[in-house]
């Protein structure tokens, strides 16, 4: 039995973030399953937004939309404003994330949904004003989108974030038109500014914008802007092209998406119909020829498609590599947008075509310089590998895809997938115990680890662990596996002997704060976490996993995500994949060493059994860096295809597994 709130009785959290939070429930008159949000008493004591709050929904109401999630009732109880709606399968964050990217067509079809729902808000004379995956909903069968999240849009504060109508922030500006955002002016301008910041929330062309980064979001799993398209950061700055994250993602669905989110609403579709119609077009319309160029542009005579709706220009030509030169020098800060390291969002296909006949003559991949897919070399493998982890004689690989729920096995002799062992939902991670006996694999989408027998590929457990966990370490003799929970800002620790798990560790308990991959010690003592924050910097803790106290939080770059340590503990290395850096730290006394200018959006890394390399993933720049540990500075950018994603090292150090769509490229590294 739930807790009683009003008319309903609440069973369980679904999610919650500093603004409000949202219950499965129940109606007691009716037995009706409904979702239920509840915004927080002090946005409820607030009288104009409270005012606006019950207007706009009784407007949507009235609406009655087939694609408008149905409204069932809104109230105050309590002190606290709530609507309740139709109880679905969930929204389009918790599919992609379980299910992987929507295939082009079932995009699209999601986009066209939302995009008559919109048109119809418009009409009404409202924006929707916070458009973002989590709002909108999605049944599975047949596939329905609803779009959500009606009276509380959303305004920009003076820091770049999302604020709420009653000051609190609640998003990051990942779907925000830059327009939405306050400009520097000098004070007598400020009043003007507000002025033109409250008009530019009342323009319909802000929820196209939001509907384009949905569309890139369907596709690719990822946001166009991780960290927003602030001014600040460069309205004109092209956003990338979701075909090179994705294989199979037509050419116009990416000039659909430019124009989308063109920073000059002008330049825009007007319409989110006219958006939905463009993008239904690049999927029926035969794509104009291409012939593979360095430079990536249409054959002699040939042009690029343009949409007749839209005056936006394409997209500029990419810019160059930075040339190399000195390295950041050491220190604790991370890299700070004015200071030259930050990486530019699109990199040349330049490198792909110069280095295609030296990756051939190693027996690596061939890349793709222009707009086309080339035939790739390499281990073919089903669906979409992930994370990847070699036996420890190096003869098997073992990689996770979470589109299927599987984990496939490789024989690295016969280059071939020789078994799929079913595990649970969204597969994200997986590790092997130093005996090579068992692979820990964690199910993201099920809060569980299954534990592998390798011996005869069989499922011996599931462990329950905490919210969506994200990745997993085991100490040096395998005695504990350590677990990051995402979602409840923990770290689960599993008694491989019982597996059973013990009391968790408290990693960071702000809501927002989002740790990605965990790292132990050698002697287990020590977990290090790599953390998002938004509300502070983003950084690494260290974690005393016999006391449960964070030991530092040590600054890195922004967003870091891959995180490996040396096989004596004495350094760490943490992929910043929103600055495409790579940050060394000392382990023992948590000091930066020094920060490492990798590829573009760096994400997964693997350091070699004798410590001299770390190898990093460049998702964005289809690159893998290789990190000499001695000089910490970069000996080969090795081009890999495809949109890398996990990497392995050979015992040896002599090669790379990367996952990629559809295979497990092999690269030879250098001496």
């Amino acid at each position: 039995m739930g807790r009683a709130f009003g008319p309903y009785e609440l069973r369980r959290r679904l999610w919650r973030n500093p603004s409000s939070e949202v219950w499965s429930a129940v109606e007691v008159a009716t037995g009706d399953r409904v979702a239920v949000r509840m915004l927080r008493p002090e946005r409820s004591d607030d009288q104009p937004f409270r005012e606006r709050f019950l207007r706009e929904l009784d407007e949507v109401a009235e609406l009655r939309h087939d694609h408008i999630a149905p409204i069932t009732a809104f109230a105050r109880h309590d002190g606290r404003l709530y609507v309740a709606t139709q109880l679905l399968d969930g929204d389009l964050v918790e599919q992609v994330r379980d299910r992987g990217p929507l295939p082009p067509a079932a995009a699209v079809e999601v986009i066209e949904q939302v995009a008559a729902a919109l048109d119809a808000v418009h009409d009404a004379g409202l924006v929707h004003g916070d458009l973002r995956p989590s709002k909108v909903l999605v049944r599975e069968v047949p596939r329905t989108a609803y779009l959500n999240g009606f009276g509380v849009g959303c305004s920009v504060g003076a820091d770049g974030r999302g604020v709420t109508g009653a000051g609190g922030v609640f998003t990051a500006p990942r779907h925000i038109a830059p327009e939405r955002f306050p400009r520097a002016v000098r004070p007598e301008a400020r009043a003007a500014e507000a002025e033109r910041v409250a008009r530019v929330a009342g323009d319909r062309r802000i929820d196209v914008y939001a509907l384009a980064c949905l569309l890139f979001h369907a596709l690719t799993g990822r946001p166009a802007f991780p960290e927003g398209n602030r001014p600040e950061l460069g309205e004109t700055r092209p956003p990338p092209r979701a075909s090179t994250l994705r294989r199979g993602i037509p050419e116009g669905l990416n000039r659909v998406i430019v124009t989308g989110l063109a920073s000059d609403p002008d330049r825009r579709y007007a319409t989110a119909g006219r958006f939905a119609v463009a993008a239904r077009e690049a999927l029926t319309t035969p794509e104009t020829p291409w012939v593979k160029r360095r430079t990536g542009r249409p054959a002699s005579g040939g042009r690029t498609p343009t949409d007749p709706r839209s005056t936006a220009e394409p997209p500029p030509p990419p810019r160059p590599r930075p040339e190399p030169g000195p390295r950041p020098q050491p220190g604790p800060g991370r890299p700070s947008a004015g200071d030259g390291r930050r990486r530019p969002r699109r990199v040349g296909r330049v490198l792909a075509g110069l280095a295609a006949a030296a990756a051939l003559a190693a027996g690596g991949l061939w890349l793709a310089s222009g707009e086309g897919e080339p035939p790739q070399a390499g281990i073919p493998v089903a669906g979409e590998p992930g994370a990847i982890a070699l036996s420890p004689d190096g003869l098997t690989a073992w990689t996770t895809d979470a589109t299927a729920d599987t984990v496939s096995v490789i024989d690295l002799t016969a280059r071939a997938v020789v078994a799929s062992v079913p595990v649970g939902d969204a597969p994200r991670a997986i590790a092997l115990s130093p005996d090579g006996a068992a692979a820990y694999v964690v199910n993201h989408g099920a809060d569980s680890v299954s534990i592998i027998r390798l011996a005869d590929r069989v499922v011996v457990a599931t462990v329950p662990v905490g919210e969506e966990p994200t990745d997993v370490a085991l100490d040096a003799d395998g005695g504990r596996a350590f677990v990051n929970d995402q979602e409840g800002g923990t770290i689960s620790v599993i008694d491989t002997a019982t597996r059973t798990v013990d009391e968790p560790l408290r990693v960071s308990a702000l809501w927002g704060d989002s740790g990605d991959e965990v790292v132990v010690t050698p002697d287990g003592s020590r977990a290090l976490v790599s953390l998002t924050s938004w509300w502070s910097d983003d950084s690494l803790l260290v974690v005393d996993t016999g006391r449960d106290d964070v030991l530092a939080t040590i600054p890195v770059g922004e967003a870091p995500r891959g995180l490996v340590i040396s096989p004596d503990g004495a350094r760490a290395y943490v992929a910043n994949t929103a600055d495409g850096t790579l940050t060394v730290v000392d382990a023992a006394n948590g000091a930066v060493i020094t920060t490492v200018v990798v590829g573009d959006e760096p994400d997964e890394v693997a350091i070699s059994a004798d410590g001299r390399h770390v190898l990093v993933v460049n998702a964005y720049s289809e690159t893998l860096s290789v990190v000499d540990t001695g000089t910490n500075a970069v000996v080969a950018e090795i081009p890999t295809g495809g949109a890398p994603r996990g990497v392995a090292v050979s015992p040896d150090g002599r090669r790379a597994y990367v996952a990629l769509p559809g295979a497990v490229a092999v690269l030879d590294l250098p001496a």
